[in-house]
C-alpha cells in the first residue's frame, strides 16, 4: 500500500465570504431592533396594567370575602329574626286567644248584669259602647244609685191586718218574754217604742 500525502483541505476551499442569504438575515434583524427607550416605555406600561390588574384582583377577592361575610352576618340576622319573629306570633296567637275569652266572660258578666237591671232602664245604658264600656258604665251608674234597689216587701206578711213592723208582729212582741223585750229594747230601741205603743 502506498502511502498518501497529507493534504490541508482548507486550502482549496472558497473564501469564507458571507453569502446574499446570510447576510439578508442579519440586516432583517437589525431593522427589527426596538430602541432601548421604546422598550422601557413599552414595558413600564406592561407593569403599571399588571398592577392595576393585580390590585383590581385583589378588591375583587376583599368584595367577595366581604360580602360571604355580610351574607353570613344578614344569614345569622335572618335567623335570628324568624326566631324571634315566631315567638312574637306566638305570644300574639296566644295573647288573642286570651281576649277572645275574656271578651266571653265580660259578655257573660254584661247579660247577668242586665239581667238585675229593671227592663225600663234598659234604655239609658248608651248603645255605643264596647261591653266592657257598658258592664262599666252600669257599675258607675249603680255605684250612683242610678237604677236604685227597690224596696224589698216581705213574703209571707199577715194578712189579718195585724201591724208588721221591722219583721216583727204586734202580736209576737206581746207574746215575747220580759228578757226578750228588754233585748229588743237594747238592740233596736227605735222598733221597740213602735212596738209598745
Amino acid at each position: 500500500m502506498k502511502k498518501l500525502l497529507p493534504l490541508n483541505l482548507q486550502l482549496f476551499a472558497e473564501e469564507n465570504t458571507p453569502s446574499d442569504e446570510t447576510k439578508k438575515p442579519e440586516e432583517n434583524h437589525k431593522e427589527h431592533m426596538i430602541p432601548k427607550s421604546r422598550f422601557d416605555e413599552v414595558n413600564q406600561r406592561y407593569k403599571e396594567i399588571q398592577a392595576q390588574m393585580d390590585q383590581f384582583l385583589a378588591e375583587k377577592t376583599a368584595a367577595e370575602k366581604k360580602s360571604q361575610e355580610e351574607q353570613g352576618k344578614f344569614q345569622e340576622l335572618y335567623e335570628s329574626t324568624s326566631k324571634e319573629f315566631s315567638e312574637v306570633k306566638s305570644q300574639f296567637e296566644s295573647a288573642q286567644n286570651r281576649a277572645k275569652e275574656l271578651e266571653g266572660v265580660v259578655n257573660s258578666l254584661l247579660t247577668t248584669k242586665l239581667e238585675g237591671i229593671s227592663e225600663d232602664f234598659h234604655d239609658l245604658i248608651p248603645e255605643n259602647l264596647t261591653p266592657e264600656g257598658k258592664l262599666d258604665w252600669i257599675n258607675k251608674a249603680e255605684a250612683k244609685g242610678l237604677f236604685g234597689k227597690q224596696a224589698q216587701q216581705p213574703v209571707g206578711e199577715m194578712t189579718n191586718g195585724n201591724e208588721y213592723v221591722g219583721g216583727i208582729t204586734k202580736e209576737q212582741f206581746e207574746g215575747m218574754s220580759y228578757g226578750q223585750r228588754n233585748k229588743l229594747y237594747a238592740t233596736n230601741p227605735e222598733l221597740y217604742k213602735k212596738l209598745s205603743r
